[in-house]
């Protein structure tokens, strides 16, 4: 288990072109909300408007760990982004130049080539854990965090409420229902990470995957470097390229 994602180089990639990388990180899309949704997600349609906010600790993750979390859902949501752009809190000076050295702040807007946009926030310097997703949609409106999920249909009525805990299958109420662990969401995102079976499919990312996760975090942490719009699509095609190599 690590709190951190890799590949956060472009050395990693060539250390391991062909490995998957099976690290457990705290995943929202491996969460017991995301599995309780999964349904209710896959059926929900074409999404307009994606917006995703990461936060947490600086001991719970650098702003790349919840960057990637991001990703990992809008490249599950979405299409790959046509273009990237992107801004980072300058108060620690200019934006590094690899990933696993991002801290502070980022905000990222992203958009498809049939139409959706997204919003993402991300940060490491929040004094509590905090996951949510908010999709809206011709079918209506759904938000999605750690402690469950909400469905709204075009005309505003909430159709689906569903909270973690309160499933009748026990594999699906990982949290603990203690007050403490309610406290401090971080910790429990973290104890289930820790409690998911080793070789869970959430885990496993196939080469493609990386590179593609990759490419996308990495495109956001240029497009705030330089201020210019990036292509992820280019990147993957550079990144593939060297590793194939």
């Amino acid at each position: 288990v690590s709190l951190e994602p890799r590949p956060a180089r472009l050395p990693d990639f060539l250390a391991e072109p062909d490995g998957d990388d099976d690290v457990r990180t705290p995943r929202l899309t491996g969460s017991a909300a995301w599995r309780l949704a999964a349904d209710a997600i896959a059926e929900f349609g074409p999404i307009r408007l994606l917006e995703i906010a990461m936060a947490g600790r600086p001991a719970e993750g650098s702003v790349h760990a919840r960057l990637h979390d991001a990703m990992d859902v809008l490249d599950r949501l979405l299409t790959l982004p046509a273009g990237v752009t992107a801004g980072m809190d300058r108060g620690r000076g200019d934006v590094p130049e690899h990933l696993a050295a991002l801290r502070g702040a980022m905000a990222v807007e992203l958009r498809g080539d049939d139409g959706w946009c997204a919003t993402l926030a991300c940060t490491d310097t929040a004094p509590i854990w905090s996951r949510r997703v908010t999709a809206t949609g011709d079918a209506g409106r759904f938000v999605l965090d750690d402690g469950g999920f909400t469905r709204w249909d075009p005309d505003g009525r909430r159709v689906e409420h569903l909270r973690v805990g309160d499933a009748d299958d026990g594999d699906d109420a990982t949290r603990p229902a203690d007050p403490a662990t309610d406290e401090d969401p971080g910790t429990a995102a973290i104890v289930e990470t820790i409690a998911r079976p080793a070789g869970d499919p959430v885990d496993r990312l196939s080469r493609d995957r990386r590179i593609r996760l990759y490419a996308l975090c990495e495109a956001a942490r240029l497009a705030s470097r330089t201020g210019e719009r990036e292509s992820p699509g280019r990147l993957i095609g550079v990144f593939g390229h060297v590793t194939d190599g």
